[in-house]
């Protein structure tokens, strides 16, 4: 008991880090990894793969808690995307596991490629919080039915995402809810919230049964970091997720936005790959477009999925009227 204590000493900069990610965790579909893995790569210097097994592994906790809290307060989730998302995100992650474990990107790339997922996550909160876009999303709701396909297919790449940077599944889920079926950010939070729980509680297991949960270096006590970080994101998860079913979608979006901005400065100032080699910068630049023509063509999608349901709902009330007339 007094080695693990003393580990949870040496690794209280992990439950420092977690006060926040935690909130985080509950609050945003970005998940604790949002603040986790770029607070450990890039100040603390942790390993991409050691930052992605602790994001996982204690997202297990936090988000899995926050998982129960929205279970037994009944808070509104879309039940139809849950049950197709969280399976395509699982055999995502699963798939991406045995890729990334034979193929192993540099840090620098992993890093880059998480700051871009976040700031898609945050562009499209702000851009789906536009009054244009909230009145067409009010309406013309879609059915899930009416987009099956489209959202397996972004679930299990978020599942691939969250086995290279521990996040992923949550914010593809997010945007899939938010802005092509069009319900309200907080329900899309709590339905991202329980499908990166249950990716994350099989990272968990896969960490303990690979023995990357236990890995260990001079500098690096995954473990330690772990264990001191759960007392935080039990509270603080929960909190998080309290957080977000009372605040505004305004403000909600806000703060996904700023997320958003923080991480793109701090991965501007502190990966210093992105000034000295030339193909990280290639593939930011590279990242940024491929990024941009997904937010389009997501918009367009909506755009033109709205476009048919409104004529639809306006046949049926021509038929109704056409009925009627005639009785």
């Amino acid at each position: 008991a007094t080695v693990q204590l003393d580990r949870i000493v040496d690794n209280i900069e992990a439950a420092a880090t977690m006060v926040v990610g935690s909130f985080v965790a509950g609050s945003t579909p970005q998940g604790g990894g949002a603040v986790a893995f770029p607070v450990f790569t890039k100040a603390l210097g942790v390993s991409a793969a050691d930052a992605r097994t602790f994001s996982l592994s204690i997202q297990a906790i936090g988000m899995g808690s926050a998982a129960v809290i929205i279970a037994i307060t009944r808070r509104a989730v879309d039940r139809g995307v849950l049950r197709l998302s969280v399976p395509a995100a699982v055999a995502g992650y699963l798939a991406g596991f045995v890729v990334f474990s034979a193929v192993t990107p540099s840090g620098a790339h992993v890093k880059l490629l998480f700051t871009l997922v976040v700031v898609v996550a945050g562009v499209a909160t702000v851009l789906s919080r536009r009054r244009a876009v909230v009145e067409q999303l009010a309406v013309a709701p879609l059915d899930t039915r009416t987009v099956r396909g489209w959202i397996v297919v972004v679930a299990a790449l978020g599942g691939v995402a969250s086995a290279l940077f521990g996040s992923g599944a949550d914010v593809a889920i997010y945007l899939a809810v938010t802005i092509v079926l069009g319900v309200r950010p907080s329900v899309g939070v709590a339905t991202s919230v329980v499908t990166m729980a249950a990716v994350s509680v099989v990272g968990l297991l896969v960490s303990v049964t690979t023995g990357a949960l236990a890995a260990s270096s001079d500098s690096t006590d995954v473990l330690g970091m772990w264990l001191a970080a759960v007392p935080v994101v039990v509270v603080g998860a929960p909190l998080g997720s309290w957080f977000a079913d009372r605040v505004s979608p305004r403000a909600l979006a806000t703060f996904i936005g700023s997320l958003a901005v923080v991480e793109l400065v701090s991965t501007a100032l502190f990966v210093e790959e992105l000034r000295t080699d030339p193909t990280v910068a290639a593939l930011g630049a590279i990242g940024l477009v491929v990024a941009g023509v997904a937010l389009h063509r997501i918009l367009v999608l909506r755009e033109r999925l709205a476009r048919g349901r409104r004529r639809s709902s306006s046949s049926v009330r021509r038929l109704d009227l056409d009925l009627g007339a005639t009785r």
